[in-house]
């Protein structure tokens, strides 16, 4: 079943990349036109061919590549040398493909079983807005295991008021990481400060849950929930359990 569900999920996946690298190919064919016409070349003039007055395959690829100059030396109306812009477009593709790498995938990328058992270390909190209500969407990212290096989160509501119920999920979380019963929510700390100081400098272990349905809200008619597809399923976690490795800030603090 696990492993059925993985290799549904990875096809998913190489399908969407296979279109993105189509679409960056075609906005780059773009960019060339755009640029070509700036410069007043024309793709039917023979003296405007890169290399000379027959067409070649080369013209399919950066001058750049073909001749290792950098710069045309015909493709003007008038004999003057024109620009490169063949290497502009390489250059930019190829930093838009290190930010994507840098960047990683999404969390709707990630599906994991229900109530299946992961490492995960704290990256960034998020205060957002879903169907007009605050919420904090705390990142997180896998750190062992079968899925390491996919990311998570964990949404919570902001507290309504500086003292929190027993029962709220931030204070269970806190209690699980920290040992530490949470009454109260320090005064003027921000959501990524208040967050750090218990989810900062440790690893923990967190359930997961596969959100496979979505909230559809309708001028005048009540809210309702509906099933998503198989492809849009992803998982979230729906609680931390434990500490599993190292000290949160606010017992170094009291250590200290």
């Amino acid at each position: 079943m696990e492993t059925a569900r993985l290799l549904q999920h990875d096809a998913m996946k190489h399908n969407t990349s296979q279109g993105h690298d189509a679409t960056i190919l075609a906005d780059a064919q773009k960019g060339i036109e755009r640029r070509r016409a700036d410069l007043g070349i024309s793709d039917t003039t023979p003296q405007d061919a890169p290399h000379g007055a027959n067409a070649s395959e080369d013209d399919a690829q950066p001058l750049s590549h073909a001749n290792g100059t950098g710069n045309a030396s015909q493709g003007t109306s008038g004999g003057e040398t024109a620009p490169d812009d063949w290497a502009e477009v390489d250059q930019a593709i190829a930093h838009q493909r290190k930010t994507e790498k840098e960047v990683g995938p999404s969390y709707r990328e990630t599906l994991i079983d229900d109530c299946e058992c992961v490492v995960v270390a704290f990256e960034k909190v998020d205060v957002a807005k879903v169907f007009g209500k605050p919420k904090w969407i705390v990142h997180f990212r896998v750190v062992e295991g079968l899925w390491k290096e996919l990311p998570l989160i964990r949404g919570y509501n902001p507290p309504k008021s500086l003292w929190f119920s027993p029962h709220h999920s931030l204070a269970k979380d806190y209690l699980a990481v920290t040992g530490l019963r949470l009454r109260s929510l320090p005064k003027r700390i921000s959501p990524r400060g208040f967050l750090g100081s218990f989810l900062r400098d440790v690893w923990v272990e967190a359930e997961t849950h596969v959100v496979n349905r979505r909230m559809v809200v309708e001028k005048g008619k009540k809210s309702r929930w509906v099933e998503t597809p198989a492809e849009e399923h992803y998982s979230t976690i729906s609680r931390l359990v434990r500490r599993v490795e190292g000290t949160p800030r606010v017992l170094q603090r009291r250590s200290s």
